[in-house]
């Protein structure tokens, strides 16, 4: 996927000591987001803001974007 959406597990920040695999939480900013890391701290998981520059994102194969709401129908119809 091109951007990560809530609930994505992504890999990235392999130059780091331990490389980092990650749940997507929110945006934070161009680059930025908070994530549930699994490397962040070894052997814990930690919550925390990260840059996610070049990391590759993964969703289930069923996964449904939240639908976009519509505008409620007013019932007036302009006339030209």
């Amino acid at each position: 996927i091109d951007e990560p959406v809530e609930g994505a597990i992504g890999s990235g920040g392999f130059n780091t000591l331990y490389g980092h695999t990650a749940m997507y939480l929110y945006s934070t900013g161009k680059d930025t987001a908070m994530v549930n890391d699994a490397n962040y701290t070894p052997l814990k998981v930690s919550t925390h803001n990260m840059n996610i520059s070049g990391w590759v994102w993964v969703v289930p194969k069923d996964y449904q974007p939240k639908p976009t709401p519509k505008a409620p129908d007013t019932g007036i119809v302009k006339k030209d």
